[in-house]
């Protein structure tokens, strides 16, 4: 009996779990079916919403022409200056719009239509790829020690095309860093607290502020 016992008990055991196991699963799959429903549903629905036009407002096309890039010495010597300058100048000529807070396709589908959604995606594509271009541009000038002129590309992406990447501004501090200036380092940073674009933006304007060393 104490060898059949030894046997069954664990045997029941691992049943127990097994039974235990498939109804968390199953508990979990048709959980998981039912938000997929929901969102299939919510989805459809906003495929029907109403189009509303975008405001013309929220639109823009950046002007480079005050920084002067082109006519920086050695840019056209320079064949990887020259390159990201190209880059950065035919994405400047595109059309974008920088939402905030930001908005998933649902979103945009269902407060300005489904007709617009591919408008607004591509404009905001266009947006990305023109502040990538910035940092890409100044962070190679940096190297160059070019600090001055990163500088105004830098302020550029942050205060006129208002980035909400956090490579922008981690540049311009680790630029005020270098030079060891105090007061332009102390003015971003305030910049970054006040920074109405990124009341929607959290998470980015914590790790802004920690990795410039303001919070743990």
């Amino acid at each position: 009996m104490d060898i059949m016992f030894s046997i069954i008990i664990p045997v029941m055991f691992f049943f127990g779990l097994g039974v235990a196991f498939r109804s968390i699963v199953s508990g979990t799959a048709k959980r998981e079916s039912r938000e997929a429903k929901k969102a299939l549903a919510e989805d459809r629905e906003a495929n029907f919403s109403r189009s509303v036009a975008v405001p013309n407002e929220k639109f823009f096309t950046p002007n480079l022409d005050y920084l002067n890039i082109k006519d920086y010495p050695n840019i056209q010597e320079d064949i990887v200056l020259s390159r990201l300058f190209e880059s950065l100048e035919r994405s400047a000529n595109k059309k974008m719009i920088r939402l905030s807070p930001p908005m998933t396709n649902f979103e945009i589908k269902k407060t300005y239509g489904v007709v617009n959604l591919d408008l607004i995606t591509t404009c905001e594509g266009n947006y990305y790829n023109y502040i990538h271009g910035l940092n890409n541009f100044a962070e190679a000038l940096i190297k160059r020690e070019q600090y001055d002129k990163a500088e105004a590309i830098l302020k550029h992406c942050i205060v006129d095309a208002q980035s909400n990447v956090s490579k922008s501004f981690k540049l311009i501090m680790s630029l005020y860093e270098g030079k060891k200036d105090r007061t332009g380092l102390s003015d971003i940073l305030l910049y970054v607290i006040k920074l109405d674009t990124l009341k929607h933006d959290a998470d980015l304007k914590e790790r802004i502020l920690a990795e410039a060393g303001v919070i743990a």
